[in-house]
């Protein structure tokens, strides 16, 4: 046995150790291993048969090649109904037997129909697409339950189920002693490989007659015995697949080159004829020396790429024109040439006359002028074919972030609603229950509309863009919504929830479904990814001008490396445990561009792996809202002093109607709706506040603000300038405060807090 044959046997050793230990953890995670193995060498081999087909002279090994592809494909949908998948729910046990049933039988008819074909070479195109048709209509026939019932849960196999097990092991059993009779058709070992994969796969059906239960000993068994089938059919495939057909290659590659010699000899025989070929082709054809680079000839194609007329180059290196953005891909495509004398499709950037930077694909022959050996180059710039590729999958991305986003956000609402229907199919609901019921439908299936709304915006999503419906909110508000969605997860998993609302109302101003949708995130991953039975916060409490919501919890805790990434779209965590809780990915990076969408930020904490982790939002907070009602905030303020108010608003609606409520309120609002009138206004009238909008025509609120403050101190000395925008983005609100503003506030403003800025103002407060 030599070194190769000692590799592989470790190898199947290492990969049996492996579903051993992987049988100890979990029946599960064993099956679904062991089936992977096997799926990915049934693909291997149907992948090394394609690309070998051409070299292959045994016609048995083109057959099991072509049909292990099939086979591959009906196992993966074993894989994935198997119980306790739970991929497709309604799903019954029946059918990943009906499925394993399917792919046995297409393995057998291939290893009973090889033996018949050993000297006739079939088409691999045909043979695949005869296996992938008949596997078709077995999985149409499984889902739509046409095929015979396999398996009853409680009873264990049906006699189909048996007796279709003896007809395949009959049929391999007959495949063997076909296989046998045409023995000398293979080498010695390539047999002996074949016929064990074949005995190994009597062995796994025989072990698949036994069980009564998929827990059985057997099941287990055979699982082993269909693995090194499997594999020991691969390595047959490889050795005469990859081995044997190299000697086909080698003479293929001599004789190209005796082709190419006579082609050099015709070409220093019949120059007319190779100037023809030459001058014609509309790819860059160039001849250059290999020792220093030097152009012998180009063609017009060559001109017409680069922009060099042929006297700048004929005669001087590569060099000194600099073609080469990286010199180090000629001296790849020389290295290259040194063992085939020829180079295919070598991924360049080359360098116009102009300066320009082009993407071109160059094919180079090595050939011989004058006694030089020279370089036959064909270069074809695919620039725009690289740019139309960036852009497709560009286009992908953004298909498959929306698609993952649309999931997403369509999952959240429905766990409330679908508990309120539990609720209310119960008999003897007193009034307070069904008014909750009715109320968390109302709400959830208004928060789902709203999301289609949003969602339905193709441009719009795929721009990042999402729009905010601004509101006052009270923080206390925000985490019962939060909680309503979270609520059923959490009490599946058995968690403890600890709930520590702020003992002082806390106003925000943000959408009220969209932070909702924020906390409950962060809520369902600490469910998710903590061990049933453990402990979760959450936490608001005030922190100067910001609120800070906290949850926490005691679940697998996130290694320091990965806390960079973890807002970062479609990154997971690479653990099994975290892939197996599920996800798309998108989660905590909708969590982080909702939270900088309200001026907000979010930060993960957590001390390692096993010791939980901490996710704490914060959020600026409004100033306390008046006791009044909107009414009592809009009427005369008693015992104070009205303020001179200026609104500056190109919307003539907007300032209008909001100088009549300050009016209404005891002040003296003045109005101007562009940025010239707003200057000339503030200096004839010296307000003390100009409530100030920043998308102005001509002269836009920053460069108005600007200029107030450069005459603050000599014409308007208590100047408070107040933005009043409908751009709530971080960057705005760094420019309004760059340009001077006291206050940065979002359309449309709550009346209250407006009000409560101007009191405050007043009485010399601020």
């Amino acid at each position: 046995m030599g070194k190769p044959e000692i590799a592989v046997a470790g190898v199947l050793l290492a990969i049996v150790v492996i579903l051993a230990g992987a049988r100890s953890v979990h029946y599960l995670l064993f099956h679904t291993m062991a089936e992977l193995f096997a799926i990915v060498v049934s693909l291997c081999i149907f992948v090394l048969t394609w690309t070998s087909s051409r070299y292959l002279l045994n016609g048995y090994l083109i057959v099991l090649g072509a049909s292990y592809g099939a086979i591959g494909l009906v196992d993966i949908f074993h894989t994935l109904t198997f119980k306790g998948m739970n991929l497709f729910p309604g799903v019954s046990t029946n059918y990943p037997t009906q499925f394993w049933l399917t792919a046995r039988y297409l393995e057998a008819i291939a290893l009973l129909c090889g033996p018949l074909v050993i000297a006739r070479r079939p088409n691999f195109a045909l043979v695949s697409m005869g296996f992938a048709a008949a596997a078709l209509v077995a999985c149409a026939a499984v889902m739509l339950q046409w095929f015979p019932t396999t398996f009853v849960d409680g009873v264990g196999l049906t006699p189909f189920k048996v007796n279709s097990e003896y007809v395949i092991i009959a049929m391999l059993v007959a495949g063997f002693i076909l296989l046998y009779r045409r023995r000398r058709q293979f080498e010695s070992r390539i047999f002996l490989l074949l016929a064990g994969s074949l005995w190994l796969a009597m062995a796994t059906e025989v072990c698949f007659t036994r069980y009564a239960g998929f827990y059985d000993f057997t099941n287990e068994l055979g699982h082993y015995f269909r693995f090194l089938s499997v594999a020991l059919a691969f390595i047959a495939v490889v050795f005469s697949g990859v081995r044997q057909p190299f000697e086909l290659i080698f003479r293929e590659m001599d004789e190209n080159k005796r082709l190419l010699v006579e082609l050099n000899e015709m070409l220093a025989k019949s120059e007319e004829r190779y100037r023809t070929a030459f001058v014609t082709s509309p790819d860059a054809f160039t001849i250059t020396r290999v020792a220093d680079g030097q152009y012998v000839d180009v063609n017009d194609g060559f001109i017409d790429t680069f922009g060099w007329a042929r006297d700048e180059v004929i005669g001087r290196t590569e060099s000194q024109i600099g073609i080469w953005r990286n010199p180090q891909d000629r001296r790849r495509l020389v290295d290259a040439l040194q063992t085939n004398d020829y180079c295919k499709n070598l991924e360049v950037e080359l360098v116009t006359k102009a300066g320009s930077v082009i993407t071109s694909l160059v094919s180079a022959h090595a050939i011989t002028i004058a006694g030089d050996r020279c370089l036959l180059s064909v270069t074809r710039d695919i620039s725009d074919l690289k740019q139309a590729e960036a852009a497709l999958h560009e286009a992908d991305r953004r298909k498959n972030a929306f698609l993952a986003m649309l999931g997403h956000e369509l999952r959240n609402p429905l766990a409330p609603i679908s508990n309120a229907v539990e609720i209310l199919r119960h008999i003897g609901l007193t009034g307070v229950q069904f008014s909750w019921c009715r109320d968390v439908i109302a709400r959830q299936t208004q928060h789902l509309t709203r999301l289609v709304d949003d969602l339905l915006d193709l441009s719009r999503i795929t721009r990042g863009k999402v729009e905010l419906r601004l509101e006052r909110l009270d923080v206390a508000d925000i985490l019962d919504r939060a909680l309503e969605t979270s609520q059923p997860l959490i009490d599946a998993r058995r968690h403890a929830l600890t709930v520590h609302r702020p003992h002082a109302p806390i106003q925000v101003q943000g959408d009220a479904i969209r932070l909702a949708q924020v906390v409950s995130n962060l809520l369902a991953n600490a469910a998710k990814y903590t061990d049933e039975g453990g402990q979760i916060g959450l936490t608001a409490e005030r922190d100067h001008d910001e609120v800070r919501i906290r949850v926490c919890d005691t679940g697998h805790g996130l290694d320091s490396a990965v806390l960079p990434h973890l807002f970062e779209l479609f990154y997971q965590v690479d653990d099994t445990l975290d892939r197996a809780a599920g996800g798309l990915g998108i989660g905590l990076s909708l969590v982080k561009h909702l939270v900088d969408l309200h001026g907000g930020t979010v930060q993960v904490f957590s001390e390692g792996r096993g010791h939980g982790s901490e996710f704490v939002i914060c959020l600026p907070c409004l100033p306390a809202r008046p006791a009044s009602a909107l009414e009592d905030a809009i009427a005369p303020a008693p015992n104070q002093g009205g303020l001179c108010v200026l609104i500056v608003d190109d919307n003539r609606d907007a300032a209008d109607s909001l100088a009549l409520l300050l009016d209404a309120a005891g002040d003296r609002a003045l109005t101007a709706y562009d940025g010239e009138t707003a200057l000339t206004v503030a200096y004839a009238e010296r307000p003390q506040v100009v409530l100030l909008d920043l998308g102005l025509p001509g002269l836009d609120g920053y460069a108005v603000a600007q200029r107030l403050r450069q005459h603050q101190q000599t014409e308007l000395p208590a100047l408070r300038l107040i933005a009043l925008t409908g751009y709530g983005d971080p960057e705005s609100r760094q420019r309004s405060r760059a340009a001077g503003f006291d206050m940065h506030l979002i359309k449309p403003v709550d009346i209250a807090t407006l009000q409560c800025l101007l009191a405050e103002y007043r009485n010399g407060v601020a």
